[in-house]
């Protein structure tokens, strides 16, 4: 360039990763006085640096290891705790960003609740988009899965246009009502595995070869009305036996067998629990685990955020994708039943 000479060098770095690398930058003049070099600026870039502390944190580096780790990089330059804060920041972002999703393309949700501490419960909605990608669709933050949390959580997924065709949950009263409120026409699938547990839970070890019998006939019949005779017989010896467990299964039947009307049995085991939501939560604590003490509930809001979008890029799509029309075709069952049971 004409006008454009060598100016000396002077001490500078480049940024490798979390690592800075000493160089000695080379220095240019012009008639107008110095000119930066855009390359060597490109090669400082903070947005690069914060992305990489942030992937090492997520991958579990100790934030107070950061000097340590630091000088056996070679370089501590720029490794401090101040990055933590551009790193807490990017979480923040994450958070944001997942709330304001627009949920319009979502043809099934499930819903569950994660708790970080006793006085700690987040309830995450994973959503199952009409091409079969799942999708962490929320994460909303209480004490409890009680009523007024879920309240907000269906107010606010219905205003960013959620309108699917089901639900799966577990046995949240609370959330079931508010299910009922905001989303009246759309049927539900209660987890089959949450009932298990609970109907095997009353009626303890002597009886429980025989209900596990039962309640797998129930739940892989071939049609909705075979599981509905079997699920009335079935809650008529368990009367005989246990009356309290006989009502645990009665609060939730038929709606544990609202999947059967999915005829694709892949898609219907993918809807039959809230297994897809658990196995998403297991890799999240892989990276929450880490963290010793949560301040507030945003604390953990961001950090579960940031931890859903590290691992998005490996979630599979859900099994049995290809039939997800089907989901068009499920009703609400369980007034065809009470009215059988009235009768």
């Amino acid at each position: 360039m004409k006008g454009v000479h060598s100016w000396g060098r002077e001490d500078g770095y480049v940024q490798s990763g979390i690592s800075r690398i000493a160089i000695e930058r080379p220095r240019l003049r012009g008639p107008n006085g110095e000119i930066a070099i855009p390359e060597y600026k490109k090669l400082q870039s903070k947005k690069e640096y914060t992305e990489s502390v942030r992937r090492a944190v997520m991958g579990g580096l100790c934030t107070r290891s950061f000097e340590r780790v630091g000088e056996a990089l070679g370089s501590s330059k720029g490794l401090s705790k101040t990055q933590i804060s551009r790193v807490s920041k990017s979480f923040a972002l994450d958070y944001q960003k997942l709330m304001e999703q627009d949920l319009g393309d979502i043809k099934a949700v499930i819903i569950d609740g994660i708790h970080f501490d006793k006085d700690l419960c987040l309830v995450a909605a994973l959503g199952v988009s009409q091409f079969g990608a799942k999708r962490l669709l929320g994460l909303w933050a209480g004490s409890t899965e009680g009523a007024e949390l879920m309240k907000t959580v269906m107010s606010e997924m219905k205003n960013r246009n959620l309108n699917p065709k089901l639900f799966v949950i577990d046995g949240s009263k609370a959330l079931k009502s508010s299910i009922d409120k905001n989303y009246p026409w759309v049927p539900v699938q209660r987890c089959q595995v949450h009932k298990r547990r609970n109907v095997i839970g009353h009626v303890g070890e002597k009886h429980e070869a025989w209900a596990q019998a039962q309640m797998g006939k129930i739940f892989q019949s071939e049609t909705v009305e075979i599981a509905l005779a079997h699920g009335k017989q079935f809650a008529a010896d368990l009367m005989k036996i246990n009356e309290t467990a006989a009502r645990s299964w009665l609060e939730a039947f038929p709606e544990t067998i609202t999947c059967l009307q999915i005829k694709d049995k892949d898609l219907r085991r993918s809807f039959s629990t809230t297994n897809a939501i658990e196995s998403l939560f297991s890799s999240v604590r892989l990276v929450t685990g880490r963290v010793k003490r949560w301040r507030n509930s945003n604390h953990a809001l961001y950090w579960t955020a940031g931890a859903y979008f590290r691992i998005q890029p490996n979630m599979r799509k859900v099994r049995g994708f290809r039939s997800l029309n089907q989901l068009d075709l499920i009703v609400k069952i369980d007034n065809e039943n009470k009215q059988q049971k009235a009768a």
